[in-house]
């Protein structure tokens, strides 16, 4: 009974997050119009913009992948075989766009730091790196999420991103607060 119930709220869990998800894209969709009208009429294609529509269109792809694979209940060992990495590659494409957008922020306020430049992209890069391999690595091949195995290559994706996540934000507080201090001693 306890894992049924356990199935029972993921699947509530999972609609919750499409309900919210959906809404915030249909309120959002408007401003993104606007800012893809922008970019397309003055013919500037820049990084802000490619990260922009990356970050939502990928979330898309995730939530929807994984929501398929959760809730389709007649796969066949060879759909299954075909579908089993492509929820999983799309996670990772997903947090790599995030820390992209994370590390571009830091650089920017770090001024454009070559040290801190390198730093960031060897950083980006290593845990990148790790978060491809503890997510495709040792898969074995399921479309339920009961009978999820591999669980302790999750369980080092997140705290690689999250590791990732925090020293960037760290370092975005560090210079923040920099300037602040700057400021207040200027004026």
């Amino acid at each position: 009974m306890g894992g049924q119930h356990a199935q029972q709220m993921a699947a509530y869990i999972r609609i919750a997050a499409i309900s919210v998800a959906t809404y915030d894209f249909l309120i959002t969709q408007p401003t993104a119009w606007r800012f893809y009208r922008e970019h397309w009429q003055t013919r500037r294609l820049n990084i802000s913009i490619v990260l922009f529509v990356a970050i939502r269109y990928t979330s898309i792809c995730v939530l929807t992948l994984s929501t398929v694979g959760f809730f389709y209940e007649k796969f066949t060992p060879t759909s299954c075989f075909h579908f089993h990495l492509i929820p999983p590659i799309f996670k990772v494409i997903q947090a790599m766009v995030s820390q992209a957008i994370l590390g571009i922020r830091v650089f920017n306020l770090s001024r454009r730091s070559k040290r801190v430049g390198y730093f960031l992209l060897a950083t980006y890069c290593i845990a990148c790196s790790l978060q491809w391999v503890t997510t495709i690595y040792g898969r074995k091949r399921y479309c339920k999420a009961a009978d999820d195995s591999h669980r302790l290559g999750a369980y080092i994706f997140y705290v690689i991103a999250i590791g990732y996540d925090v020293l960037t934000t760290a370092l975005s507080m560090w210079f923040l607060q920099r300037y602040k201090n700057h400021f207040k001693n200027t004026v």
